[in-house]
């Protein structure tokens, strides 16, 4: 048997070492990555809430403009109730907003195109208001207009100048007649709309446009007769076709007015069969033949330029020689707006311009003796006697005794002061008889057309022209 060896004893002291190491390390490990896991844990939480946050100030905002869009609807639906806004406009709120919320979290594909989008629809609705106000505007302004139509200062009321049904549609909108009003919008076209109007059982439409024209007489939609009414009187003042007077107004300011035909347009003296002529006698006017040609001679190269200004437009040279100058007037034929693009129109038109500015001058002026009375002469055609007297216009003689005493004459004289003023339409006298008794009654009125003081014995105007010095002469000679 061998010798007993003993064994040598290895001790292992690195691996419980390793194990507590790993041991250590594991722990390590699994406490770094709940660490880590809270960490990341408590950002996302409140990446959330801050996304939360700022959801809600985004959601608040696009609410806050909707809602500023609300109330511009409400602005315009409470100035045009009778027109169903809804229905037109909330489209336009709904993608508005999507808008809105695409640009404001990022989600827009095309930011620029839907900025754009947002400004048209803020515009559409700022457009519609546009409307509104104008039509408004418009009862004051084209209203008038239209109600004077056919008259100079007026619209044309001729069909084939002013269309009829456009008329009553605008008419309509203004909401001066019947009517039933949609407004027809365009998503794709924000700004662009239609007002579609019913008027006796017909729709007409207008688009913003349109309305914009009328408004502003751009494109001349209807068509305004001119007045000639000033610058006539300026032609007739400038040529120096009357002798002027300075007058007061009622406000105290001084105008000046015609007082009588000047002497070189004036004939020889005449004697004219007096309208105040009565049985058994005849009275003779003695007055002086007004040179008409003369005076259109004088005027016509003044004419020609105020001419040329309304034969800019042939629909207004229509309308105002169809509806003013052919006015009343029998079996005329009615002129094309074309025509007064012709030579032939342009030349027929300045004839008819010139005929009307001296259409208000009489035939003949009467002559006035030194009391400034019109100058007569009275045939008793019972005793065939003829005497030259300084009457009124009626042919009465001057009786020996005064029929008004002074107080009576500063009253009535005052009365007439007061038609001059516009105070009093007119002011009435009573012309006794001869002998006492009661005679006529004559009447003394304000003509707005000619501006002059007019005498009336009953139905018949016995002078057209009655100054205050007259108005005193008739009283004083009575």
């Amino acid at each position: 048997m061998g010798a007993y060896t003993n064994p040598q004893e290895v001790l292992d002291t690195q691996t419980g070492q390793y194990f507590q190491n790993l041991q250590s390390t594991i722990s390590q490990s699994v406490a770094g990555v709940a660490t880590a896991y809270k960490t990341e844990s408590e950002r996302k939480r409140k990446e959330l809430e801050e996304n939360k946050t700022k959801l809600n100030n985004i959601i608040l905002g696009v609410q806050k403009n909707t809602s500023k869009m609300y109330d511009d609807i409400g602005k315009v639906s409470q100035a045009k109730q009778n027109v169903n806004f809804s229905e037109a406009l909330n489209p336009f709120v709904k993608e508005f907003s999507d808008i809105s919320l695409r640009l404001d979290t990022g989600a827009s594909i095309d930011p620029q195109k839907d900025v754009q989008k947002q400004a048209e629809f803020r515009n559409a609705i700022g457009y519609i208001q546009g409307d509104i106000e104008n039509f408004s505007a418009d009862t004051n302004g084209l209203y008038p207009q239209i109600q004077n139509a056919g008259r100079m200062g007026g619209i044309s009321a001729d069909p084939d100048i002013n269309k009829i049904e456009l008329v009553e549609g605008y008419v309509g909108l203004m909401g001066k007649l019947p009517n039933e009003t949609r407004l027809i919008t365009n998503i794709e076209k924000p700004t662009e709309r239609t007002w579609m109007v019913k008027v006796n059982g017909k729709d007409i439409p207008f688009d913003g446009a349109t309305i914009q024209n009328i408004h502003n007489n751009n494109g001349k939609v209807f068509t305004i007769i001119p007045d000639t009414t000033d610058r006539m009187l300026k032609l007739i003042q400038d040529n120096n076709i009357y002798n002027m007077e300075a007058k007061q107004n009622s406000k105290g300011e001084s105008t000046l007015i015609p007082k009588d035909i000047s002497e070189k347009y004036l004939g020889p003296e005449e004697r004219v069969l007096s309208k105040s002529t009565k049985p058994g006698e005849k009275v003779f006017e003695l007055k002086r033949k007004v040179d008409i040609a003369a005076i259109k001679v004088a005027i016509t190269n003044d004419a020609k330029v105020q001419v040329s200004g309304i034969l800019d437009d042939t629909r207004e040279s229509a309308a105002w020689y169809n509806e003013e100058y052919q006015r009343g007037k029998k079996d005329f034929k009615k002129k094309s707006p074309d025509y007064f693009a012709t030579d032939e129109g342009k030349d027929e038109f300045t004839r008819a311009y010139i005929e009307y500015a001296t259409r208000s001058i009489g035939e003949y002026q009467s002559v006035m003796n030194t009391a400034g009375d019109v100058a007569t002469s009275t045939i008793d055609t019972k005793s065939t006697k003829s005497k030259t007297t300084s009457t009124t216009t009626d042919g009465s003689t001057t009786i020996a005794k005064a029929q008004f005493t002074p107080k009576e004459i500063e009253t009535k004289l005052k009365d007439f002061d007061k038609i001059i003023e516009r105070k009093i339409d007119k002011v009435t006298i009573e012309i006794k008889g001869p002998r006492g008794g009661k005679g006529n009654e004559r009447t003394f009125m304000y003509n707005k057309s000619t501006g002059r003081v007019e005498e009336w014995d009953g139905k018949d105007l016995v002078n057209e022209r009655v100054s205050r010095k007259d108005f005193l002469d008739i009283m004083k000679n009575q």
